[in-house]
């Protein structure tokens, strides 16, 4: 089955309520490779909220953001994949926070009156591929569980990807399902990679699980 892998920078954790500033989605295979992508910054609309703590995450700025305006973005993510849309498979949404951002994409869709769309439509499979519980046996282990982490139990370095940023979080995201399916058979090294990193944080103990 084919993967949707989708990542958003917000102005908070409400979709109803904040600003949705980031947006990637891409189109993979089973394996990780690419088939497609949309990648945008979106310029909010003005009753819409932005927190400074979501600020300082995600370095939004209104007078240099740019980007899309909500329409124009929804009418460019319909385009894109109605156009590589399989007729003999459904997409499986994948990411980090993947019910968080589908919510997000999809009070954006619900302002501009965007419906129906594939995100919700039969096309989707409504089974998700979460990766911080597709590596539980590792995530399990990390006292405060990020992307960033991950990647490094994985061996995939941080350095390659811009993240906090869509594009930059969904490709570190991808790169990491794949070093996961190419080590599933040395998943014990990865558990002890990750008990490593829990122990530097003071306010966690690693709990040893049957393998």
């Amino acid at each position: 089955m084919n993967l949707l892998w989708l990542d958003v920078e917000t102005g908070g954790l409400d979709p109803r309520r904040d600003a949705l500033l980031d947006l990637c989605m891409v189109k993979t295979d089973e394996d990780g490779n690419e088939i497609a992508r949309y990648s945008s910054r979106i310029v909010p609309a003005n009753h819409l909220c932005i927190s400074r703590q979501a600020v300082r995450v995600n370095g939004y700025d209104a007078k240099s953001w740019g980007g899309a305006s909500e329409a124009v973005a929804c009418d460019e993510i319909e385009s894109l994949f109605t156009c590589v849309k399989s007729a003999d498979t459904k997409l499986r949404p994948a990411g980090w926070n993947v019910y968080s951002d589908i919510a997000f994409v999809a009070a954006m869709l619900d302002r501009v009156e965007a419906w129906p769309c594939f995100i919700v439509s039969n096309d989707m499979d409504h089974h998700h591929l979460d990766l911080f519980s597709y590596a539980y046996k590792i995530t399990c282990g990390m006292g405060k569980p990020s992307l960033r982490n991950l990647l490094a139990v994985v061996g995939v370095d941080a350095g390659l990807f811009k993240l906090h940023t869509a594009a930059g979080d969904v490709a570190a995201c991808i790169a990491c399902y794949r070093a996961l399916r190419a080590t599933q058979g040395t998943i014990s090294k990865a558990v002890q990679v990750a008990r490593d990193i829990a122990m530097k944080h003071a306010d966690v103990h690693y709990h040893d699980y049957e393998l």
